[in-house]
């Protein structure tokens, strides 16, 4: 993928995500909660089918069997022997989803929750069954990637390292927006005290960062891996260099307004009315460049030691 079809990609997601973080607040009845997506609104179209009489609820109960049987149907067509924990996967799927739908359509038949407290509890009732629906879905992506990885050869296992550089990519954009968004939202006629209001948003900006940083990597990581993939490789070393040198920057930036922003925290408590109690540390984006830091090290190592043994060859 072209760095302008990563920019399209980039401004997609972000696009993509500010809407949902937006949506909540101007239609709850729509969009009660992000992780439910898309199961709530394809529930609420066929409960509104389903009401408007005998004709239109048996046009939603097939659509609501037929859309539920999809990864089943998708799991008989599989013909590798090897792969019947993906099959069970997608059949486990197909319950989850008919179960998930059905309770969607009607929130309170598998929860203990009144209709008295219908608008405070339904996001959590439609949280969980999408939780559900997206965990056994995961459970199937899971499965069906290791069962590639442990039978490719080495281009093929390239070809997916970069599929899975494309899913971070999405992944960290998404985590930089949407938090930032529904953070912003929420600060709208929240605390009228501007100190409060500004150490907010900071908190909401330094949040970002990471993750944002994150992204830059992906791309430099993307870009090594297009050399990788060619025959000669020429420029990786250079690429390499570069790589590691971004990450050594996004480290220190990374950990640096972590420790800034919880130190300026405790100077200016006295003045807060508000203090975020939680520990705020990008753990798994700090792993995550350092293992590409040293992966890019490795690889400058590795090419560097070749080099010298085809001096003495």
């Amino acid at each position: 993928m072209k760095r302008k079809s990563l920019m399209i990609l980039l401004v997609s997601v972000a696009v993509l995500f500010i809407v949902l973080a937006l949506l909540p607040d101007r239609f709850p009845v729509v969009f009660s909660s992000m992780i439910a997506f898309p199961f709530e609104q394809i529930a609420l179209g066929l409960k509104t089918l389903s009401q408007t009489g005998a004709v239109g609820n048996g046009i939603a109960v097939s659509l609501w069997i037929g859309i539920s049987l999809v990864p089943a149907i998708f799991a008989l067509s599989y013909r590798e022997k090897k792969a019947w924990p993906e099959r069970i996967a997608l059949f486990a799927l197909s319950c989850v989803l008919l179960l998930a739908l059905y309770g969607l359509v009607n929130p309170y038949v598998f929860s203990v929750f009144s209709s008295d407290a219908e608008k405070e509890l339904l996001p959590v009732v439609n949280a969980v069954f999408g939780i559900s629906v997206w965990s056994v879905a995961i459970l199937y992506i899971v499965l069906r990637l290791i069962r590639q990885f442990r039978s490719s050869d080495k281009a093929s296992l390239l070809r997916h390292m970069r599929v899975l550089l494309y899913v971070l990519y999405v992944i960290f954009t998404a985590s930089a927006v949407y938090p930032l968004a529904t953070g912003l939202v929420d600060l709208i006629g929240g605390s009228p005290d501007v100190l409060d209001s500004a150490v907010n948003v900071i908190r909401l900006l330094i949040a970002a960062v990471p993750d944002a940083l994150s992204v830059i990597v992906v791309i430099r990581v993307l870009d090594l891996l297009e050399i990788a993939m060619t025959e000669k490789q020429t420029g990786i070393v250079k690429a390499s260099e570069r790589l590691s040198g971004m990450c050594c920057v996004a480290l220190g930036v990374t950990t640096a307004l972590t420790a800034v922003f919880n130190v300026l925290q405790v100077v200016l408590m006295r003045s807060l009315t508000n203090v975020a109690t939680q520990v705020e540390v990008p753990v798994v984006n700090i792993v995550f460049l350092a293992f590409v830091l040293l992966l890019s090290r490795l690889l400058v190592e590795n090419k560097e030691l070749r080099e010298d043994n085809s001096l003495f060859i």
